[in-house]
């Protein structure tokens, strides 16, 4: 446990010690503060509305397509270089001979990258103090549900970006490829659901469909098991599949 400690440590300093990172940090807020401005300009609209309505804006913000969009995006710039990089500097195999195992290894650099993902999602909540100040009393129960979705997206998302970093030296690389499957996964069951008459394909697509999970259920303050299952089995694989290949490299 202290060796996982120790590296999450690491990883955490080399991300916030980056000047990537605080620029990773402005993007996303200035990007993310467009989406705001456009969610509050709607309840402006709708004259404040009651403590119920409010919920159900600050659920729709936090589930919109643009910051599902823009957390799809911010996983590969925080995972492209946990491991390719530590293979182009030569500094993997360094680690991989310290006492330190394999699994310690993917779980610390994980976590890592979640901890950070889990800081910059969770500085929106600025937002939410904000309806809060100006009077709107939102259910916290739909808010922590929204976050919950939020962060297990990252998760998700982190595990299998990591996957993609653990199989080649080129950051770019691993960069774009994670870009490509983390916008066809956001973006692919959607549309196939909306072009099949296939009753199982409709139900497949749906289930597997990132947004329906945030409009349906995570942003109308609903946990459903079957989220979970589905964002816990892939985050497993990602991680399973990303410690099969460190382990892989070790027999080169």
């Amino acid at each position: 446990m202290s060796n996982i400690v120790t590296l999450i440590r690491r990883e955490l300093a080399g991300s916030f010690l980056s000047p990537l990172a605080y620029v990773t940090i402005f993007l996303f807020l200035l990007f993310n503060g467009y989406v705001f401005g456009e969610w509050l300009h709607l309840l402006q609209l709708l004259g404040g509305g009651s403590g119920v309505e409010v919920s159900t804006l600050l659920g729709s913000y936090l589930g919109s397509p643009v910051l599902i969009l823009l957390l799809g995006l911010l996983a590969p710039v925080l995972t492209f270089r946990s491991l390719a990089g530590e293979k182009s500097s030569g500094t993997l195999e360094m680690l991989l001979t310290a006492p330190v195992t394999d699994s310690q290894l993917v779980v610390a650099k994980f976590l890592g990258a979640f901890l950070f993902y889990a800081v910059i999602t969770l500085s929106t909540s600025v937002y939410v103090l904000y309806v809060v100040a100006i009077g709107g009393l939102p259910d916290w129960g739909v808010i922590a549900s929204a976050y919950t979705g939020v962060l297990l997206l990252g998760a998700m998302l982190i595990a299998i970006n990591l996957f993609f970093s653990s199989i080649t030296t080129n950051m770019v690389v691993a960069l774009i490829v994670s870009i490509f499957v983390n916008l066809a996964l956001l973006l692919v069951p959607g549309f196939l659901g909306s072009r099949t008459q296939d009753p199982f394909l409709v139900e497949l697509a749906d289930y597997l469909d990132l947004f329906r999970h945030f409009q349906r259920d995570f942003g109308a303050g609903i946990v459903d098991t079957r989220h979970l299952v589905y964002y816990g089995t892939t985050m497993a694989l990602g991680l399973f599949l990303t410690l099969r290949a460190v382990e892989l490299r070790k027999w080169r």
